[in-house]
């Protein structure tokens, strides 16, 4: 309870270290996922583990479950993405999205865009908007089809490249305009909503957000009295070095 500070429940039952959590727009549902590969659906009023989906070969790192609580995504340390059905704890898609560790997904407020970061530096963006039946359209399936409900296919719509370092974790904006990254390389950049049509999204950063470093900009060429070490901490903090003059002495 935030405003008495209680602990209703502790919720117990992951065979390693839980790396993420994400809870349902409706606060009803809870999902962890976990270093044992697997991610339990947890009843927040109970503190009951009602599901537990397994199939990912490595750490979950994160996970997001959809606005209209049909759908979740986990992201893991092999690269891969899943998709699930919530009614069924099917995984029905895996998707090879990144080459490294996925650190973070986020579904758009929309319900029908999701993006994900990994440790490859990139942000990748995925278009759901368009279902299909996993069973094909044969006529004696109909009716297990309507009972599964849709599965939304996720394709690979754009790809933002701008960070250097490891892609931390994802937000979008309430209204789904603007998703925010954060980065290894310390900066936080936000994206304008990209187009359906695009496959690259280098020019779509409107802004990069960073704080600057005690020493940022100051030019040190040519200083002398300093140890490499102690260059080397300048730069780290901000300082910067024309190497083109440095090598000439005065």
């Amino acid at each position: 309870n935030t405003r008495t500070g209680q602990c209703h429940y502790t919720c117990t039952g992951h065979n390693g270290g839980v790396w993420s959590i994400a809870l349902s727009l409706d606060g009803q549902l809870l999902a962890s996922s976990s270093q044992d590969q697997t991610i339990k659906l947890w009843d927040v009023h109970t503190g009951r583990c009602v599901r537990t989906l397994s199939g990912h070969r490595s750490w979950i790192r994160t996970c997001a479950i959809s606005p209209d609580k049909h759908f979740l995504i986990s992201g893991s340390a092999d690269g891969m993405v899943k998709l699930w059905h919530l009614n069924t704890g099917e995984c029905y898609q895996t998707l090879e999205a990144h080459t490294g560790p996925v650190l973070s997904v986020v579904f758009n407020p929309d319900g029908q865009t999701f993006a994900s970061s990994g440790a490859d530096a990139l942000v990748k963006c995925w278009d759901i908007s368009h279902s299909a039946c996993p069973c094909g359209s044969e006529a004696f399936r109909l009716d297990f089809c309507e009972a599964m409900g849709d599965y939304a296919i996720a394709q690979r719509y754009q790809v933002l490249q701008g960070h250097d370092k490891w892609v931390r974790f994802l937000a979008f904006s309430p209204d789904g305009n603007i998703l925010a990254s954060c980065s290894q390389d310390e900066t936080i950049k936000l994206w304008q909503k990209f187009p359906q049509d695009s496959t690259t999204g280098a020019n779509k950063c409107i802004k990069t957000l960073q704080v600057p470093r005690p020493y940022e900009g100051m030019n040190i060429t040519g200083v002398v009295g300093l140890t490499e070490a102690q260059q080397s901490t300048l730069k780290m903090l901000g300082a910067v070095e024309n190497n083109l003059f440095s090598q000439f002495h005065y």
